[in-house]
């Protein structure tokens, strides 16, 4: 059978109008008439009957269109449904289900170009076209370069050692007008030159939040050194729960910000994640200095320590400026200095009495930043007179406080050339002025008659007391022999000054010493016992004085400053040396409250953890002396009158047993040391009883 035409008759099959077999002629099973195809239906829309009226009409001599199909059959070739390379018209029709013998010749043509049309708008792929190439063709594709030039030896091994680069990576670097109103502010997409400029770039966007940076992790190889890298906040994550020897304070809040760059095809760094959000509180800008980031960025910068961790804002506030090429005279020096620090800032104040000579008597001068002090830490402040080495020196008077962390803060500085009663009131009606009207609750001097005299006149509301350092001060040089001579004498006298609170014990010492030391006759001593009810601890127990006397004894500043006060040497040095330890105690406040607010300390116990949230550091070490001491003190019960209860407490190494008084309807305890009322601490007797009443929180009117 010739197949050479591609026409369905020459497959075997009668055309459209050539007569059929007879369905009588013999030999000829009778087929029933089958159903219209689907895929006729699909691709023609015929129904049965219009097909047999068009197949009654047709002419039964039409000749054969032999070349009608062979387009079609040539498109087909290769893309029939079973996927042959070679498949024929009539074996299409077959596999498409298509009776070839009941369909005209017109019909099967339509349903092949209207099935191959239909094929042609899919995605199909010519798998004959499709040629796997030779490994001999793969390598010589490797070996070509730009251009299509063959590459050498040398230069396909550099190729073969890089990595495949791909497009994603090769991203364009931000506009700069974007970067440059960023405002310093990491945006994703900034490219940096190197890890160290996209560190220092966040590090100094730190600075500006308030927090430190600590680097992260790290993705490194040795061939091409560092991928990736994250920068971290300083308190990212959390420490592990293993006890040390020394509990330090815990630091870590597990904040989720970071930085993250990320290694391109060119060698430079690009930002590929920016979080800036926290989950603790930030460090205001007196704290930015105090930030680990800062300190060795600032280092690395410049040797300046502190200029450039101090925000324009707030210069005026932290830092002053001395005077130079001042003229001799200390007169002249002080107006000089006082102008300046008057134009650096209008808030500086300064007063000069002059006398009737028209001549300067006595001067006083305070900063911004001291009145500002003054505002928050003006409980209890002390009128110290110390600094006069002998009656040559310089008279110089500084109103002196502590503030939370128990440091030194000066609030005030007077030179006071006339010390009589009319020149102090005139003082503290001035530094009264200077401080906005705000007078003091408690004021320690030393036992001066015409400054307690001027007091009364001018600050009847506030309770004066003699400061214990300045008459310790003043012992030393009123007893310089007995002090010289003997070390015992120095540890005795300061025993009874600093340590005693018991009025009995107190005077069991002051005779011990007394006739120990054969100072009977002694006018120093015999005046200072007469007077022993304004100074001695424990007679003003029930002044509140912050327990400043211990901060007192711990400064050294009276010791440097007394090098200045001759008046062999000029003004100008001392202002300096003034200004500068002045604002390296407002440094080390700084640095004390960024200290506190990195963590509280660890507190098992829950009086313990509400005090370390209280209290600052300094001061809640000695509450926790205080609860420690409570463990070796004895107590029992003396009776209940309703809601009172008392006690009797005994502490250790201690013969006295000192009343407590509990108050069951509201927590509060009153002791007689009055250690809460002198120095705001709870003491270890009433420590010991919440520990017997089971309290195991601390009445919020205890720190109010």
């Amino acid at each position: 059978m010739a197949t050479s035409s591609g026409d369905p008759a020459a497959a075997g099959e009668p055309a459209a109008g050539e007569p059929a077999a007879s369905s009588s002629a013999p030999g000829q099973p009778h087929h029933p008439t089958p159903r219209t195809s689907h895929i006729v239906r699909t691709y023609l829309g015929l129904s049965s009957t219009s097909r047999k009226r068009r197949a009654c009409a047709a002419p039964k001599n039409q000749p054969k269109p032999a070349t009608a199909e062979a387009p079609a059959a040539r498109e087909n070739k290769g893309c029939g449904p079973s996927g042959s390379a070679s498949l024929q018209p009539s074996r299409l029709l077959r596999e498409l289900g298509v009776r070839v013998s009941r369909y005209t010749h017109e019909e099967r043509r339509d349903v092949i170009t209207r099935y191959m049309q239909k094929r042609g708008g899919r995605q199909g792929v010519n798998r004959a076209a499709a040629k796997v190439p030779s490994r001999q063709a793969l390598a010589e594709r490797r070996r070509r370069g730009a251009g299509g030039k063959f590459l050498s030896k040398e230069e396909e091994a550099q190729t073969a050692d890089k990595p495949e680069e791909k497009a994603e990576e090769e991203e364009r670097e931000l506009p700069p007008e974007v970067v440059a109103n960023a405002g310093g502010v990491p945006i994703v997409g900034m490219v940096f030159e190197n890890e160290e400029k996209a560190y220092k770039y966040y590090v100094s966007y730190a600075g500006d939040v308030g927090f430190s940076v600590r680097k992260g992790l790290w993705d490194k190889t040795a061939k091409s050194g560092t991928i990736s890298r994250f920068y971290v906040c300083s308190r990212e994550g959390f420490r592990s729960k293993n006890q040390a020897r020394r509990p330090c304070p815990d630091t870590r809040t597990g904040c989720p910000a970071r930085l993250s760059v990320k290694v391109t095809s060119s060698g430079k760094y690009r930002v590929t994640e920016f979080i800036q959000d926290h989950n603790h509180q930030l460090a205001g800008p007196f704290d930015i200095g105090m930030l680990k980031s800062q300190r060795v960025f600032s280092k690395a910068q410049s040797g300046n320590g502190n200029a450039i961790n101090i925000p324009p804002g707030y210069k005026n506030y932290l830092r002053t400026k001395s005077t130079k090429d001042m003229d001799p005279g200390d007169f002249r020096a002080l107006t000089d200095y006082f102008r300046s620090m008057k134009s650096e800032n209008p808030s500086f104040y300064y007063a000069i009495q002059v006398d009737e000579s028209d001549k300067a008597a006595n001067v006083f001068w305070a900063d911004a930043r001291s009145i500002l002090d003054y505002h928050y830490f003006s409980d209890v402040i002390c009128f110290d007179m110390t600094y006069k080495v002998n009656d040559y020196s310089r008279p110089l008077a500084l109103f002196v406080g502590m503030n939370h962390h128990r440091q030194m803060v000066i609030f005030g500085a007077a030179f006071l050339y006339d010390e009589t009663a009319a020149s102090f009131k005139w003082l503290l009606e001035t530094f009264k002025s200077a401080m906005c009207g705000k007078q003091p609750k408690t004021i320690l001097t030393d036992r001066s008659a015409n400054l307690k005299e001027a007091l009364g006149l001018t600050w009847p509301g506030t309770v004066h007391s003699s400061c214990v350092w300045q008459i310790y001060q003043n012992a030393v040089k009123s007893l310089a022999h007995a002090f010289s001579i003997s070390e015992e004498f120095t540890h005795d006298f300061s025993h009874c000054v600093f340590d005693i609170e018991d009025d009995q014990e107190f005077l069991d010492t002051w005779n011990m010493i007394i006739e120990k030391y054969n100072l009977k006759e002694n006018k120093f001593l015999n005046e200072l016992y007469g007077d022993r009810e304004n100074w001695a601890l424990p007679y003003v127990r029930h002044t509140f004085s912050g327990d400043i006397k211990n901060m007192l004894r711990a400064e050294t500043f009276g010791i440097w400053i007394k090098e200045y006060m001759g008046c062999e040497k000029e003004l100008s040095p001392f202002l300096k040396y003034f200004g500068s330890s002045v604002e390296k105690r407002r440094q080390e406040e700084i640095q004390a409250d960024y200290q506190a607010s990195q963590g509280a300390p660890r507190a098992p116990v829950p009086l313990l953890w509400q005090a370390a949230n209280w209290y600052t550091p300094i001061n809640f070490e000695l509450f926790r002396k205080e609860y420690e001491q409570c463990m070796d003190c004895m107590v029992y019960g003396c009776g209940e009158f309703g809601s009172l209860s008392k006690y009797m407490v005994t502490a250790k190494s201690k013969t006295k047993e000192l009343l407590v008084q509990f108050d069951s309807s509201d927590g509060t305890a009153a002791c007689t040391c009055k250690k809460i009322e002198t120095a705001g601490i709870l003491c270890c007797h009433i420590l010991k009883v919440y520990e017997l009443r089971n309290v195991k929180e601390i009445p919020p009117t205890i720190f109010s």
